[in-house]
């Protein structure tokens, strides 16, 4: 409201500085005149509302018109209802200045599909976090959001809905979730969160998902923020939903929250026993290398697969600095995992920058030409493969390029096509290097998908890596070698460490 209530009720006048309260009224506190004092903005003086009466804040047939006579002019008479109206508008209008989502946009991005909820809400981040940031007035919000984020929580881009999470947990939003929660077994009138009232174990099932997905994500970032939502807010929603409205979840949402429960309980303990074995004692790997790789390297694509793209933790383990490998099998594993790592890690991060922010004209690691197309099979010598065409925006924006001496589309380049935002791929190669193909548009690239079918009937997204693919694509092919042990030199000193002969 406008400001807050003057210690006496009974009494018209100033009130001491010292008797405000930050509230409109105790329940028991007697009101009979029907007076209550505010301090509002203008000059910081305290005026009178009169037609007050009872405590659910409704008019009393009162207006401060018929009085105005008795006091000052300098005194402005207001209903407590008109300010407390006047005060959401100006919330309202408030995160329209900051640029916050409107309610029309949240509701849209609620019902997309979950193959979607990551580039739209690219789109809209900074509008979507402005948002989340605000103070919220209109508590249908609340049951948008979380549905929102359900639909994150199930989206497929791993890595991008992990830092997305993230954001939303260290937000505003979580603290103002746990109001909300403690506040609605208590609304007064159901129109007012329709949303939640119409489908209330819709929110609940998209507030588990929320919940479960978040401890997948991060185990600590879930202790610190939402332990509280789950034993405290969510505990009393429930409690005052099912005395007031006789609501209570199905059997299969209360084992679901049971669960997170104890998972909660069980992070706590794993998270008590690391911070008791962090010191680590000397002399001793505590890292990943005590893990057994989860396939052999050999098995493992050259090329990048959509798993790695998108979805997969890859899974790498240092290089020994300090001691001796295992065998030469865990030394080329090792090798291996790093130097693919090395070329599909800084592709990974602009693919996610691309799906984060699909409009964008600049990504890091990557080069991005849109609308293109397969023109035309090639066939020169041995090399067999596909003839690409640029669009004329394209072609405009590199008039002038001179392509003798451009390090772009370069012999050996990888290259990924995408028709359906990056949700799948075909890998490919830049196969020759002509310069009068590239002047008009054209590149003729090698497929290495061997279930491409139909390229020539699609527009795509093609994706160049900056990183150089040609030297990797050798060497990781050299190490999958099954007789590459046997020609590896100075094992003694590289895999064994054999130090004895440097002694002296």
């Amino acid at each position: 409201v406008y400001g807050r209530v003057a210690g006496n009720h009974n009494q018209a006048g100033p009130a001491p500085n010292n008797q405000h309260r930050d509230y409109l009224r105790q329940p028991g506190e007697e009101a009979r005149q029907g007076l209550v004092w505010l301090r509002v903005p203008q000059g910081g003086q305290r005026q009178c509302v009169q037609g007050f009466n009872g405590h659910d804040g409704r008019r009393q047939g009162y207006s401060p018109r018929q009085n105005q006579g008795r006091h000052n002019n300098q005194n402005r008479y207001f209903n407590l209802f008109d300010a407390v109206q006047e005060n959401r508008h100006e919330n309202r209008q408030q995160n329209r200045n900051k640029g916050c989502m409107g309610f029309r946009t949240l509701e849209e991005m609620a019902q997309s599909d979950i193959n979607d909820i990551i580039t739209k809400i690219g789109e809209n981040k900074s509008s979507f976090m402005n948002l989340l940031e605000s103070t919220i007035d209109k508590d249908d919000i609340y049951v948008l959001v979380v549905a929102v984020i359900s639909k994150i929580c199930q989206s497929p881009f791993d890595e991008l809905k992990s830092k997305l999470l993230l954001d939303i947990c260290n937000s505003r939003f979580m603290k103002n979730l746990g109001n909300y929660l403690i506040e609605l077994p208590y609304t007064d009138t159901k129109q007012k969160n329709n949303l939640y009232w119409n489908n209330q174990q819709a929110f609940w099932m998209n507030y588990v998902t929320f919940c479960d997905c978040i401890i997948n994500v991060s185990p600590s970032t879930a202790l610190q923020k939402l332990r509280p939502l789950i034993e405290g807010a969510s505990k009393c929603c429930l409690e005052g939903l099912n005395e007031k409205h006789g609501f209570s979840l199905s059997e299969e949402q209360i084992r679901e929250l049971d669960q997170l429960r104890t998972r909660l309980t069980t992070c706590e303990k794993e998270d008590s026993e690391k911070t008791a074995t962090a010191a680590p004692k000397k002399g001793i790997n505590v890292d990943s290398e005590a893990l057994d790789p989860p396939k052999d390297f050999r098995v493992l694509s050259v090329v990048p697969t959509l798993e790695d793209l998108l979805e997969q933790r890859p899974f790498v383990r240092p290089n020994i600095v300090d001691g001796s490998y295992s065998d030469v099998e865990h030394y080329l594993d090792v090798q291996f995992r790093l130097l693919r790592e090395d070329y599909i890690g800084p592709l990974r991060e602009g693919i996610g920058q691309l799906i984060e922010r699909p409009n964008e004209k600049k990504y890091d690691h990557i080069r991005v030409y849109r609308n293109v197309k397969f023109f035309e099979p090639y066939v020169s010598g041995d090399k067999i493969g596909a003839v690409i065409q640029f669009d004329e925006n394209t072609m405009k924006r590199n008039r002038y390029t001179n392509w003798a001496h451009n390090k772009r589309l370069i012999y050996g380049s990888l290259l990924l096509f995408t028709k359906d935002n990056c949700r799948s791929f075909i890998t490919g190669t830049i196969l020759d290097r002509d310069v009068t193909l590239l002047s008009k548009g054209k590149v003729p690239v090698s497929i290495l998908n061997e279930e491409a079918d139909n390229i020539y009937n699609n527009s795509y997204t093609m994706i160049e890596s900056e990183i150089y693919f040609e030297p990797y694509y050798h060497v990781l092919k050299a190490l999958q070698d099954p007789k590459f042990p046997e020609n590896l030199a100075m094992q003694k000193y590289i895999v064994q460490v054999d130090v004895s002969y440097f002694i002296i």
